[in-house]
């Protein structure tokens, strides 16, 4: 976003017109939605296409591309035939007398034509005669450069590579490279890519799931701890029972403790002798007299 977009935003926003957006008009705002932020969405896939995977199947790996690569390759070698052999005869054609050396050893530099009469010299025009002429009389086709015999047959001239020829050259060359460095170099990058694209999925997938499996065990974890909690505060409470046990052994009274004891009204205090639970009496041997007196447990007192 520009300063432009900004401004446009908060003006369409700003309900008011107060040059400020409150938290009414932008709840507002997300509410009445009308596309002035285009939704998130995940973009469209743009590799492979329906060609690329065609391209990249068996099929096209065991059948299309050899047929490809074997057409351009077959084009290349009729061009080359055609320029070096020369497939069409030229017997009759209009051509420019080149004799060949048997015929001028026999013949002299001339050529003598018993059909018309006439006598051709080196480079004279005259209706081709396999017999004298050099490379008797096979011509190239030449569909775009040649001339027509005038009976409908087809374009050709004296074999040689023509414009065309090297037209038709440079194309299956051309196509030939092509399709073999697709066939080679590009498909296989495509397929390594649509590999490693499928794992990366495939890990984010793998990535998700351990990513709520961990939540899960956090969750677990969380348990456990909780329940670690709970056992230890049971066992500090035993803990502090059996502390408070043990506190309550020490502050307990027993035979040899010095302890008073209360008898009609008289206070007694001395060395403990013996205990009657059965009666809840306890004696005592008085520190004064050293005589043993008897008392209830009940007013049994620490001096």
């Amino acid at each position: 976003f520009n300063e432009l977009d900004i401004a446009a935003i908060v003006q369409h926003i700003d309900a008011d017109s107060d040059g400020t957006i409150d938290m009414l008009e932008f709840v507002q705002a997300i509410e009445q939605h009308d596309g002035l932020v285009e939704p998130v969405v995940k973009p469209p896939k743009t590799f492979p296409t329906p060609m690329q995977k065609s391209m990249m199947s068996k099929r096209w790996n065991d059948v299309f591309w050899p047929l490809i690569h074997a057409g351009f390759g077959l084009l290349l070698v009729l061009l080359l035939v055609n320029g070096l052999i020369g497939p069409v005869n030229g017997e009759g054609g209009n051509v420019a007398l080149e004799m060949t050396d048997a015929h001028v050893d026999n013949f002299g530099p001339s050529y003598y034509d018993g059909a018309t009469g006439e006598t051709y010299l080196e480079g004279d025009i005259y209706p081709c005669a396999p017999s004298v002429q050099e490379g008797k009389c096979r011509n190239s086709l030449t569909p775009l450069s040649g001339t027509s015999d005038g009976d409908g047959g087809l374009k050709s001239m004296p074999k040689d590579f023509y414009p065309d020829a090297y037209l038709g050259l440079g194309v299956s060359i051309i196509g030939l490279l092509v399709s073999l460095t697709m066939h080679y170099v590009i498909v296989p990058g495509w397929r390594k890519r649509m590999k490693t694209m499928k794992q990366l999925e495939q890990d984010h997938e793998e990535a998700s799931s351990e990513s709520g499996d961990e939540d899960e065990d956090d969750d677990d974890d969380e348990e456990y701890d909780d329940d670690e909690e709970y056992d230890d505060d049971e066992e500090y409470d035993d803990d502090e029972e059996y502390d408070d046990d043990e506190d309550e052994d020490e502050d307990a009274i027993d035979v040899g403790d010095d302890a008073g004891v209360v008898v009609d009204g008289e206070e007694y205090y001395g060395k403990i002798i013996a205990f009657d639970d059965e009666n809840g009496t306890v004696t005592i041997e008085d520190d004064e007299t050293g005589d043993e007196i008897t008392g209830d447990q009940d007013t049994m007192f620490l001096e």
